[in-house]
C-alpha cells in the first residue's frame, strides 16, 4: 500500500514507457468517489493546453519507482479530455488529512490520518485514528474504504453507523503502524 503523500513527485509513464510527467496530488470526487491523480508536465499541454490534468486511478497499472499506467498516450489523451474536475465536487486529498469523522448517528469515530492506495485493483482508503478507533479492537489506526464517505464539509459524514462501522473494521485486516 501506498501513502498519497508517498506518490507525490513520481514520475508518470505511459504504457509505452514514455515518461509524461509528475504526480502533483490526489483529488476524490463526491458522490461518485472517483479518485485522480492530478499530473503535471509539459506532456501534458499537448493534450488540452493545460500544465496540470487528471488521470482516474483505475488507469494505473503499478507503482514500482514511478507510476506506470496502462494506456499510450494518444489513448490517455482520449480519456482525459473526458475529465472535467471544475464540474464536479472535489476535494484534495491534503485537505481532508486532520478532518474528523462522523457516523450517521452523528458519533465522532476519529481523524483521517492519510489516505493510501492499495497495490491491489489501485483501491483507495481513508486511514482512521483516534480513542474510538482503537477501542473498536485495539489497532492504532484502521483503514475506512472510501465508499462509506457520504459528504464532506466542515468535518467528513459516512453512511453507516458507528455499531455497524465497528463490526464492519472487524472484519478487515488490521493496518500495520
Amino acid at each position: 500500500m501506498y501513502s498519497f503523500r508517498e506518490l507525490i513527485g513520481k514520475k508518470v509513464f505511459s504504457g509505452a514507457n514514455e515518461e509524461v510527467g509528475v504526480v502533483e496530488g490526489l483529488n476524490i470526487t463526491l458522490p461518485e468517489h472517483h479518485v485522480y491523480l492530478e499530473i503535471g508536465g509539459m506532456k501534458m499541454l499537448e493534450i488540452r493546453g493545460q500544465y496540470h490534468e487528471f488521470i482516474p486511478i483505475k488507469d494505473v497499472e503499478k507503482f514500482n519507482g514511478g507510476v506506470f499506467l496502462y494506456k499510450n498516450f494518444s489513448s490517455l489523451g482520449e480519456m482525459i479530455k473526458k475529465v472535467h474536475m471544475e464540474s464536479n465536487e472535489s476535494y484534495n486529498a491534503e485537505t481532508l488529512i486532520g478532518m474528523g469523522v462522523i457516523s450517521s448517528d452523528n458519533k465522532e469515530v476519529g481523524t483521517i490520518a492519510d489516505i493510501i492506495i492499495s497495490n491491489e485493483r489501485m483501491k483507495p482508503f481513508y486511514v482512521l485514528e483516534g480513542p474510538k478507533i482503537e477501542g473498536i479492537r485495539g489497532s492504532r489506526r484502521e483503514l475506512l474504504p472510501f465508499l462509506t464517505v457520504e459528504s464532506i464539509r466542515f468535518f467528513v459524514k459516512i453512511d453507516v453507523s458507528f455499531d455497524y462501522l465497528a463490526q464492519r473494521l472487524k472484519q478487515y485486516p488490521t493496518l500495520e503502524t
